[in-house]
C-alpha cells in the first residue's frame, strides 16, 4: 500500500537537500549503530550549513509542507442496522504540521492514513448500532465527542488536526470543532514521484529528537 503521507506531499524525501518554497526541511545524519540523528531542522527559505564531516552520503533530507490551512478528504462505507446495501460517507480533515521533526520520524508509519482509520474506527464503532433515519445524526455526534481524542491521536504524529467534518453530498458540511466557521480547503493532491524515494533509509522510532534537535555544523 502506498505512503498516503507522501503521496500527498505533506512530507516526503528530498532529493538535493535543497530548500524548498513554503515547506521545512528535515535532515538526519546516518550514524552507524545508532541509526539516524536529527542534523538540522531548517525553516522555509533557510539553507543546509555543512561542516567538513558531513559526507554527502550520509546526509537525509525529508520536505515538510509548512502551511496552516491543509485538507485531507476521505470516503468510508458503512451498513447501519437493517440496512441491505452499503452507504458511503465523504470525510474532511482541516490540519497542519504541528512538529515536522516527529512528523518524519514517523513517516514509515504513514500517520495521514493513520489518522483516516482513526476517525474511521470512531465512526464505525457507533454506527452499527444506528438505523437509517439516524444515521447521520448519530455520525455527527460520535464525531462531537470525539474529536478530542483524534487531536490528542494526531498530535503524537506531529500533527495538529483543527477541524474534523462529514461532508454532505453537496457542498455544504458540517465542520467539528470551531463552530460556525467553515475551514477552507487549501491542498491539492499530489503525487509522488519515485525518484524521490531514493536514498530514504530507515528511521529509528525510538531516537529522542526533543533531546537533540540539530548538530552544530561547526563542532570538530
Amino acid at each position: 500500500m502506498d505512503n498516503l503521507t507522501s503521496g500527498r506531499r505533506i512530507a516526503y524525501p528530498s532529493r538535493n537537500l535543497d530548500p524548498v518554497p513554503g515547506h521545512d526541511l528535515v535532515v538526519l545524519k546516518r550514524g552507524g549503530k545508532d541509526g539516524l540523528k536529527i542534523r538540522a531542522l531548517l525553516r522555509p527559505g533557510e539553507h543546509l550549513q555543512k561542516s567538513l564531516r558531513d559526507r554527502r552520503s550520509s546526509l537525509v533530507g525529508y520536505v515538510v509542507k509548512h502551511e496552516e490551512r491543509l485538507r485531507h478528504r476521505f470516503s468510508r462505507s458503512y451498513k447501519t442496522a437493517g440496512q441491505m446495501g452499503a452507504l458511503i460517507l465523504d470525510f474532511a480533515i482541516d490540519f497542519e504540521v504541528s512538529d515536522p521533526v516527529l512528523l518524519v520520524l514517523s513517516l514509515d508509519s504513514d500517520p495521514l492514513r493513520r489518522l483516516e482509520g482513526e476517525v474511521d474506527t470512531l465512526i464505525r464503532s457507533a454506527v452499527s448500532r444506528a438505523s437509517e433515519p439516524g444515521f447521520g445524526e448519530e455520525v455527527s455526534s460520535v464525531l462531537d465527542s470525539h474529536v478530542a481524542e483524534v487531536r490528542s491521536f494526531a498530535l503524537a504524529l506531529g500533527l495538529k488536526v483543527r477541524n474534523v467534518s462529514r461532508l454532505s453530498s453537496g457542498a455544504a458540511s458540517r465542520e467539528l470543532g470551531i463552530h460556525g466557521s467553515p475551514a477552507e480547503p487549501t491542498v491539492q493532491s499530489e503525487r509522488l514521484d519515485i525518484r524521490d524515494l531514493r536514498g530514504a533509509g530507515g528511521i529509528r522510532p525510538d531516537y529522542d529528537y526533543k533531546a537533540l534537535r540539530t548538530e552544530d555544523p561547526h563542532e570538530s
